[in-house]
């Protein structure tokens, strides 16, 4: 079990939002993380059909696509000349 500080104004936002539903704070905060891990399963899963649904030739350009991008980003030495080749036209 965590002890967490939680500001006046938050605590006070929580227990409006669980008394509107009629639940404790606490059964709205459980509430509230099982639709937030709901959210993020689906995001997921969304994802990872978009990812089956992509042929072996989407999938072996794609690879193709980052090989050839690590390739250009490697002679970099900073993050200043990649903007810089950036702002200059280079497509990375």
């Amino acid at each position: 079990m965590a002890t967490i500080k939680i500001p006046d104004q938050t605590l006070a936002r929580l227990r409006a939002a669980a008394a509107a539903r009629h639940v404790s704070v606490e059964a709205y905060l459980d509430e509230m993380a099982v639709i937030d891990a709901d959210e993020k399963r689906a995001s997921s899963s969304d994802a990872s059909v978009q990812f089956r649904k992509s042929s072996v030739a989407e999938r072996t350009a794609a690879a193709d696509s980052i090989r050839k991008l690590a390739t250009e980003v490697k002679g970099k030495g900073t993050i200043e000349e990649l903007i810089a080749d950036k702002h200059a036209g280079h497509k990375y």
